[in-house]
């Protein structure tokens, strides 16, 4: 075997494995392309899901406790009660009472129409109007 055949061989080989490493790097390359795309639009589709499912929620409850207002303010003993002389016994044991325990709200407040809190009630606790204001308002 001349030296010209075995120099052609060893170029030949060198090709080969050239070809063979840049075919494997563009692979890898290529995939985590693929991997980095795919996982950007999963985790946007998955946002926008999330998004979509937050909002519904957020829209379901302010649906739920306008209702739950809308009930209240047109009984007959909510509007007696808030005659001349507001019936402070009535909403306290209504905003401490049963609207926690029938309705799930643990804050409520009865507002004026000048939005001014008249009554603001938390958990166990119950403050007149000016109170309210006052720790609102710091």
């Amino acid at each position: 075997m001349r030296k010209s055949d075995t120099r052609k061989i060893v170029i030949s080989i060198a090709a080969i494995f050239v070809a063979f490493v840049v075919l494997v790097v563009g692979f890898i390359l290529s995939s985590l392309f693929v991997l980095d795309v795919s996982s950007k639009s999963a985790n946007a589709l998955k946002l926008d899901a999330d998004q979509r499912a937050v909002s519904g929620l957020i829209k379901r409850e302010i649906e739920d406790v306008s209702q739950r207002q809308s009930e209240v303010s047109w009984w007959d003993s909510s509007i007696i009660a808030l005659n001349d002389d507001i019936d402070r016994n009535f909403f306290a044991d209504s905003m401490l009472g049963w609207f926690p325990k029938e309705y799930g709200i643990d804050r409520s407040m009865l507002v004026s129409p000048e939005r001014d809190i008249i009554l603001h009630a938390e958990g166990e606790e119950f403050w007149p109007g000016k109170l309210a204001d006052s720790f609102y308002n710091q």
